[in-house]
Parts: C-alpha cells; sequence; structure tokens
C-alpha cells in the first residue's frame, strides 16, 4: 500500500532500511534498524504516529516512547510503591524518611481511588486530580509542602518508567509558611501532664518534659538504651542517626518513677512504650493528633502546643536553672530552635550581669554544676568544658 503524501518515505542504504519525514517543518532522518522491509514498515508507524497527533505534547509522546526514552508499560496505582522503591534512579534516603514518602503516596493513592474510580493507571493522571489531593489534604502550609515537593520527586523519579510524559505535580506553588514558634509550658502546665493518669501517655510526657526528645525518640525508645542503675539515657537520636551521635540524658527523680512504673507493668521486654510506638510506626500523625488532643483537654491551648512543646520547656527550664550551654547542647544539638531562642536570652542577661559595674566578682562554679560539666565530657569537647571550669575558679 503506498504511503499518503507527506508522511515520509522509507529508502535502504545499505542492508538497513531509513525513514526520511517532517516534524513541524524540520526534516528527520530515522534508523529503523532492521534490513526487512516489512518490519521496517512496521517500525516506522511509531515515528509517524505523532503526524497524526492532536497537539506538540502528544506528537513529543509519541516519538520518546517510539525512541524508547519513555517506556510503554503502563503501571497501576497499585503498584505504584514498588516502582518507586525498586528505582535506580530515586534518592538514598534514610529509613524514617522513606516511610513517610510510603504513607504521602498511600495516601494520594487513596484520594484517586475514592474520587477518580475510572483512573487505574499512573500515566492517566492529570494536574487537576493532584490539585485536588492537594487541596484536600487541610493541613498546615508545611505539611502541604512536604506532600507536594515528595509527589513531584516521585514522577521525576518514575516518569520514564510508566509512560507519564507530563509530571502532574509539576508547577504546583509551595505554600508561604508562617513562621510560628512552639512554646514552653509554664509550670501548671506541666503539672497537668505529669499528674495525667499513669499509662503509656503518662510515661510518653514525662520523657519529653525530662529529657527534651522528639516525638519519635521517645515512642521508641527502647529499654536497652536505659539504665536505671546509672540514671542514665543513652541512645542515637532519630533525626541524626546518620552522624551515628550518641547523647547521654540524666534520667532525673520524676523520669525514674514514670519509668519504674512502665517497666514494672512489664509490657515489654525490648520498647519502653509499645502502644506508642506502634501507633508512630503506623503513623506519625495519629500519634501527634493523640497528643495534641490531650492538650486541648486539659485547656493546655494558647499558641502553637504540642509534644515539640516539652522539648522547648526542657531547654528553657535548663537555661533559667543555670544549666551550661555546652551540656545542654550535648542532649538536644546545637542547632536546634529551642537553644538558639532560650540561650540567646539567658547569654544577653549574662552579659549585663558582666557589664554592669556592681557585678564584678567572677561567679562561683556551684558542685551541681560542676558535676554536669565532667558528666558531659567526652574526647571531642573536654578542652573547652575546662576551660568553662576553670574560668569559675575561686
Amino acid at each position: 500500500m503506498a504511503r499518503a503524501k507527506g508522511l515520509g518515505n522509507i529508502f535502504k542504504r545499505g542492508n538497513i532500511y531509513y525513514l526520511r519525514f517532517t516534524v513541524n517543518g524540520k526534516k528527520k532522518v530515522v534508523s529503523l534498524k532492521t534490513p526487512n522491509k516489512a518490519i521496517a514498515t512496521k517500525e516506522a508507524e511509531k515515528y509517524l504516529s505523532p503526524q497524526k497527533a492532536s497537539n506538540e505534547a502528544e506528537a513529543a509522546e509519541f516519538i520518546a516512547k517510539a525512541k524508547g526514552l519513555i517506556s510503554t508499560e503502563r503501571i497501576s496505582l497499585d503498584d505504584a510503591w514498588d516502582l518507586y522503591f525498586k528505582s535506580k534512579r530515586r534518592r538514598d534516603s534514610g529509613k524514617s524518611t522513606i516511610t513517610s514518602y510510603k504513607q504521602h503516596l498511600q495516601k494520594f493513592v487513596r484520594f484517586v481511588e475514592a474520587e477518580y474510580d475510572e483512573l487505574i493507571y499512573l500515566d492517566e493522571l492529570t494536574p487537576k486530580v493532584a490539585e485536588e489531593f492537594l487541596e484536600s489534604l487541610k493541613v498546615s502550609p508545611n505539611t502541604y509542602n512536604k506532600y507536594k515537593n515528595f509527589l513531584k520527586l516521585y514522577f521525576d523519579t518514575v516518569s520514564k518508567d510508566c509512560g507519564v510524559t507530563k509530571n502532574p505535580f509539576e508547577g504546583i506553588i509551595s505554600k508561604s509558611l508562617k513562621k510560628e514558634s512552639w512554646r514552653e509550658l509554664n509550670d501548671d502546665e506541666v503539672d497537668k501532664l505529669t499528674s495525667y493518669p499513669k499509662g503509656e501517655v503518662w510515661v510518653l510526657m514525662n520523657l519529653g518534659i525530662y529529657t527534651g526528645m522528639r516525638l519519635k525518640d521517645a515512642a521508641l525508645l527502647k529499654w536497652a538504651d536505659v539504665d536505671l542503675k546509672r540514671e542514665k539515657i543513652i541512645f542515637t537520636p532519630w533525626k541524626t542517626a546518620k552522624s551515628e551521635k550518641v547523647v547521654h540524658v540524666p534520667i532525673l527523680p520524676e523520669l525514674r518513677k514514670a519509668l519504674q512504673w512502665v517497666k514494672q507493668q512489664k509490657l515489654s521486654n525490648d520498647l519502653v512504650l509499645p502502644e506508642m510506638a506502634a501507633s508512630y510506626q503506623k503513623s506519625r500523625t495519629n500519634l501527634s493528633s493523640l497528643v495534641k488532643r490531650i492538650f486541648i483537654d486539659l485547656k493546655i491551648r494558647d499558641g502553637k502546643v504540642g509534644f515539640h512543646s516539652l522539648r522547648h520547656t526542657f531547654v528553657s527550664t535548663c537555661a533559667k536553672a543555670g544549666v551550661p550551654m555546652s551540656v545542654v547542647q550535648a542532649i538536644v544539638g546545637h542547632g536546634s530552635p529551642a537553644m538558639t531562642r532560650h540561650y540567646t536570652h539567658i547569654d544577653i542577661e549574662s552579659a549585663r550581669k558582666w557589664l554592669e559595674p556592681k557585678n564584678k566578682e567572677v561567679p562561683k562554679i556551684e558542685i551541681n554544676e560542676l558535676f554536669a560539666l565532667v558528666e558531659s565530657m567526652n574526647k571531642s569537647n573536654w578542652k573547652e568544658l575546662k576551660k568553662e571550669i576553670l574560668s569559675k575558679k575561686n
């Protein structure tokens, strides 16, 4: 059958057939990589199909698939996560990040299945679907951006493997963040939490108040990291696990009571709080929401409050008690916003005391402060702490 005029022609050069055709006014010549005319004719159709396409985007898709730049295999929504997880193109992320990514994608897939049951494959998803999903979240701007950024990353990573030619999340603008700091709790609010009915939640609150742990570290704390005899918790924070930094936190009397109580319950030989751990591993949002509901029930509502408020409370308490900055930094980290907020204020007040003429005496070091400094010494900071101790020598 003769080929329609303007839709290209096949010719032979040596033993191989070639196709000459025109796209958007530009002449193209491509090898059909076969000496067989019948096969060459069939291959030519893959290149000539764009001539029948309704727009340039569709034409580009035809060409990309013909050249093998984009897979012609269609991947169902059910297989969406496996495609990403097994991809050689995906980022090398930590376990906690991978878990968050999986939860984000699963939520997106559930939305599509509920709202667009006719959509089965990843290449059927459109920018409209992406926008409607993000607007359905009803979350903070920060969380909104996390979903948007990951899902854009997802399609950037897998698009070539599932026939997607346009990332549905491309071009969606991130929401501006309202910078509202977590606030520390006052004494009455702390009393409400430490007086909460005994149970895993009560122990969780005590861990936050008396160690400054993040929610994940507290929820997933293991008995292997708790030394009740030496009154220490020694653990590696999840957020900085790659650095392999180990944190030593003293077990204060009130926390010791809570830990001894939960140990007597024999809930688990491994995890200190098995129910809290299971809740967190299922969904971090679930446990955060539980904490927020408890705060609301206890009328702890003003400002931005949540479990992270306990971390700020811990740092604030240390600052007010005169615990050296280096000791607190060893526990919560140098870059913690809580450190910046509370110890900047303390530094200003300290400077005032030193500069005012009536306060020229060098402050004496207290025995508890000395113990704290010695306790926090390690190979990397002992010289700095030695200077701090000697600077307060009588």
